[in-house]
């Protein structure tokens, strides 16, 4: 059982898809003698792996705070961010997998390895395996990427101390040669 209103909740993997549905405005239409409609957001939340459930409201201000990167790229006309490793680049899972799983709202390899028992069984054959390798993917990526983060500050670091230890011997080579010349007497009609 999942908490759609409260943002403050325990983070459950609801994923929101906002849209725009026209609405008839009966009392409008009423006074004007004609259909009268007006744009109202919606958000459609649903949980990957269940088909079944999805809930339909209204935009709120909690939906905006809830999900603000969704409804950011909603209002600029994008397709919402899906935060994760998008399953079709994930190498162990099929095409034919990848199709399958986006059906059931399933599409990143985080929204897999989150996805409950009773809602595994419902994706189809060999998922409970796939899930494990979901999960065993992303435990070796957290402790994969901890040295190499480290490795990449202290590249960063050397290349920095090299642009550094370069430009001072420029500098210092321009001074010698700029003393170089002071001392070296010029030979004039010899």
């Amino acid at each position: 059982e999942f908490d759609f209103q409260d943002p403050n909740g325990p983070k459950s993997p609801a994923i929101p898809q906002f849209y725009v549905e026209p609405m008839k405005m009966e009392f409008k239409s009423k006074e004007a003698g004609r259909p009268i409609f007006e744009d109202r957001e919606y958000v459609r939340i649903i949980i990957p792996g269940d088909r079944r459930t999805q809930v339909v409201e209204m935009v709120n201000d909690e939906h905006k705070a809830r999900w603000p990167k969704h409804y950011e790229a909603f209002k600029a006309g994008l397709e919402a961010p899906s935060e994760g490793t998008p399953l079709k680049d994930w190498p162990p899972i099929s095409r034919s997998q990848v199709e399958e799983l986006a059906y059931h709202h399933v599409r990143t390899l985080e929204q897999l390895a989150g996805v409950d028992d009773l809602k595994l069984q419902n994706l189809g054959m060999g998922m409970h395996h796939l899930r494990a390798q979901a999960r065993l993917s992303l435990e070796m990526a957290a402790k994969g990427t901890a040295p190499l983060s480290k490795l990449i500050a202290e590249n960063e670091r050397l290349n920095a101390e090299v642009v550094r230890l370069t430009r001072e011997l420029t500098e210092s080579n321009t001074e010698l040669r700029i003393l170089k010349d002071r001392k070296e007497p010029t030979h004039a009609g010899a």
